[in-house]
């Protein structure tokens, strides 16, 4: 699918496709630097109506599992934001989330393209934060890579 479409939008790009204005420049970047994200992480804090904060996804907002403290890490009406998101880094979803990453980064080659993925996929695919590859990068981190670094190779050969 990926292969094809690229194909016929390089004929007629007359049509932005998001996938590929996110993807060309990250493949260019790699070709000229193959370097890996350090080690930063965004904790990227959403607040819900009633002051309640979660960190990672905003889809963690409202969503009821045990192990994880439903993800509410604080509350924005009783404390400070910065208070809240810095006692979160330490909090088991998102140490969980950390860990995933760090193995996305040791183990797969299109870590500079995700950088590890997103904490909603994981946890919404496979039931926690501390996983590595998800459906969503399988089918719009990888097989976009290679269907458009194949696309390319074969028009330069």
């Amino acid at each position: 699918f990926w292969q094809e479409l690229f194909r016929a939008w390089q004929e007629n790009p007359v049509i932005k496709v998001r996938e590929f204005d996110r993807m060309l420049p990250s493949l260019a970047a790699l070709t000229e630097e193959q370097v890996k994200s350090p080690g930063v992480y965004d904790i990227f804090p959403s607040v819900a109506w009633n002051g309640d904060v979660v960190l990672l996804a905003p889809e963690f907002l409202n969503t009821v599992i045990p192990r994880y403290n439903n993800f509410v890490v604080g509350n924005i009406l009783n404390e400070s934001l910065q208070s809240i998101v810095e006692r979160g880094k330490s909090v088991v979803y998102v140490e969980d989330f950390v860990q995933g990453v760090n193995r996305c980064r040791q183990e797969c080659e299109y870590f500079s393209l995700c950088y590890g993925g997103q904490a909603g996929n994981k946890f919404f695919e496979h039931g926690t934060t501390n996983v590595t590859e998800t459906a969503f990068c399988r089918n719009s981190e990888k097989r976009l890579a290679d269907a458009i670094l194949q696309e390319l190779e074969s028009a330069n050969t």
